[in-house]
């Protein structure tokens, strides 16, 4: 049992390895392996975190580079202490390997903690913490979001506006979190007494919020994150080691960033 979260990148590697016994159905950590943006949010948390990142200030591209390697050879180690078919999983399999108890540890997004403590889908209220993920030469994660807009050319602006001011007052959105679980974006809202009474996990969501990174910021991002979730896809399958995967996807990813004009 593993009483005080780990601090570090290598204290949680090490004590998820300590207690995993997979011939017992019991694992360490489940890695979102799935093909695309499932497994490049995973990884793009242990990439960071360990100093390492996707391109450099002129976005040149660096994602093969030793601190990026050294993050994806930690991801993969923790793959094989992983559940079964762990190259497929996607978000809902993480989550649901967390709530029933057979995985340690594992990346999820926010809105699947609101099960923690619903007895018809989790079996670990009680008994699970809530964390940043570790510190490793920093301590970060990806910011992922939806965002409300209004078309140039809609026909109601003004309503538009009107509805967006409403749903995302406080008032509304403390609703919203009542009962759905979902985080707000109001830093009045995560600390209202009343949500984090029942949403204790609020506090360590907003303190998650406040050290994330984003995506480089590029339009051509869609295209980066298939070509690294096709060769990270392959490296937690076993196909392929880190550096492989990373030489693989930098060489195709410098391909679209030079066709976009990105380098004169």
């Amino acid at each position: 049992m593993i009483t005080t979260p780990p601090a570090t990148i290598a204290d949680l590697m090490a004590a998820v390895t300590k207690l995993a016994d997979p011939s017992k159905n019991i694992y360490g950590y489940t890695v979102r392996g799935k093909k695309g943006n499932p497994v490049v949010t995973d990884f793009n948390a242990w990439n960071w975190s360990e100093g390492g990142d996707v391109f450099d200030a002129t976005w040149h591209v660096i994602v093969n580079a030793p601190k990026s390697v050294q993050a994806l050879k930690d991801m993969l180690a923790m793959a094989k202490i992983s559940p079964p078919g762990v190259a497929n999983a996607d978000a809902d399999e993480q989550a649901i390997a967390l709530l029933n108890g057979s995985t340690m540890a594992g990346i999820i997004w926010p809105a699947y903690n609101a099960q923690i403590d619903d007895p018809t889908k989790s079996k670990v209220s009680g008994k699970i913490a809530v964390v940043q993920f570790p510190k490793g030469e920093k301590q970060t994660s990806q910011l992922g979001n939806w965002l409300l807009g209004i078309p140039t050319d809609a026909k109601n602006k003004a309503a538009a506006l009107d509805f967006i001011t409403y749903a995302t007052s406080a008032p509304v959105m403390k609703q919203w979190v009542l009962q759905t679980g979902v985080p707000p974006t109001r830093i009045s809202v995560f600390n209202d007494p009343d949500l984090v009474a029942k949403s204790w996990w609020l506090p360590v969501n907003l303190a998650a919020l406040q050290n994330a990174t984003w995506r480089p910021r590029t339009p051509d991002w869609s295209k980066v994150e298939d070509i690294m979730g096709t060769h990270l896809s392959q490296a937690v399958a076993g196909d392929v080691d880190a550096q492989t995967a990373l030489d693989a996807a930098a060489k195709e990813i410098t391909d679209v960033m030079t066709a976009a004009g990105y380098y004169k």
